[in-house]
């Protein structure tokens, strides 16, 4: 029993370093390099730590057997480099696409290795277990250098992409039924994701938790939570002034812009920004329906600020045409399939919030887990080996 017992602890010991090092490899999600994370004159630690992981993916597929069938689903995301060659902007085109394969394709390693070795559920807390310590450590960063200042970054992320992270955070809390205190853990991460005051990624946890209760919960936890959303509604209408005080203005300004018709204030010209860019979006796949314009080549349209058009469907479809466009979103698209996952709503997230910010790089996050929610469809409730489910 005592051997049992210690070979069960070095597993979770091993798993638990291999997801540490692929939500790291997720993270930085590029081998090019970043001045912010320099070791020394022309090395950066995202660059030493990619290519050290992708050496050990060769290694990991050869003592744990890791099968093949979920990565050929990356397959499916190459053919839109066919549109380099007509590209104006190859290297950022060839930027996008090439870190986005390699990252997705290390993380995916490290993940069903650790997945294989324990299991769906145990990636899943130990994901939860990791980001609230950076959680922790974001929050007594910007204590010192700026609570409530967006252009602080969040410790190491922008709000945008810090609000995705603790959105996922959330999610998966609220999938797994077998987590104490996972009320806690939510509202945990959901204030996190509303201090960001990014409005995709508090847009996209708020569309997600609702369908989560209205398809999975029963109808007595429906009117309770109901009750509880029409109270918290109520309340951040009569207290604006005082969400201002707490730095979210800027979702105060959306909500207002949105439903009070006020137009005064700097969030209007941001959505306005943003529905210019998606209209001149689709302007472009109109005239390039085939080919698109080429990976990479988005920007050079009205606004030569702006680099993608913080819509990944606009941005696939605009540079790589329709079949190119439709070939690259199968494996972003293939978690519907399994609704029972348990990452079944982190992805239904991460659609949502990658339709308001994030380019083609960013959707790592969204392709990595749907692949997994594809590939491990039962849900937490239900999962009774170690197998893989394919």
């Amino acid at each position: 029993m005592n051997i049992i017992f210690r070979s069960i602890n070095k597993k979770n010991i091993i798993a638990f370093s291999l997801i540490s090092l692929g939500l790291s490899v997720l993270l930085v999600g590029e081998i090019t390099y970043l001045a912010r994370l320099s070791l020394f004159e022309g090395i950066s630690f995202n660059q030493l730590l990619i290519g050290i992981t992708f050496i050990f993916t060769f290694v990991i597929i050869e003592i744990f057997t890791v099968e093949a069938q979920g990565f050929k689903l990356l397959f499916f995301i190459i053919p839109i480099s066919f549109s380099l060659f007509w590209s104006e902007n190859f290297d950022y085109g060839l930027y996008k696409i090439g870190n986005l394969f390699l990252s997705s394709y290390i993380v995916l390693v490290f993940f069903v290795a650790a997945i294989k070795l324990t299991s769906i559920q145990f990636l899943c807390r130990t994901i939860v277990s990791l980001l609230m310590p950076l959680l922790i450590i974001t929050v007594l960063f910007k204590i010192q250098n700026g609570f409530f200042d967006r252009e602080v970054l969040f410790f190491l992320n922008g709000p945008i992409v810090f609000g995705r992270l603790m959105g996922i955070g959330a999610m998966l809390c609220l999938m797994d039924k077998r987590l104490k205190l996972k009320s806690l853990y939510f509202v945990i991460f959901t204030m996190a994701v509303i201090w960001t005051a990014s409005k995709g990624p508090i847009l996209a946890l708020f569309i997600a938790s609702l369908v989560y209760v209205l398809f999975s919960l029963s109808l007595r936890k429906q009117i309770v939570q109901l009750i509880i959303v029409i109270i918290s509604a109520l309340l951040v209408l009569e207290n604006f002034d005082v969400l201002k005080d707490f730095g979210l203005s800027r979702v105060v300004n959306a909500i207002t812009y949105l439903f009070l018709e006020n137009e005064n204030n700097l969030t209007s010209n941001s959505i306005d920004v943003r529905q210019a860019i998606a209209f001149e979006s689709i302007e472009l796949f109109l005239i390039n329906p085939i080919f698109g314009v080429g990976l990479g080549d988005w920007f050079n349209t009205l606004h030569p600020s702006v680099t993608y058009p913080h819509n990944l469907f606009l941005e696939v479809f605009g540079e790589g045409g329709i079949l190119l466009g439709f070939l690259f979103c199968i494996p972003y698209l293939i978690f519907l399939k399994n609704p029972n996952s348990i990452l079944f709503y982190v992805v239904f997230f991460l659609l949502i919030a990658q339709q308001f910010s994030g380019d083609i790089l960013d959707s790592r996050y969204w392709l990595i887990f749907s692949i997994l929610s594809f590939c491990y469809c039962k849900n937490i409730g239900n999962i009774k080996s170690n197998k893989i489910h394919y």
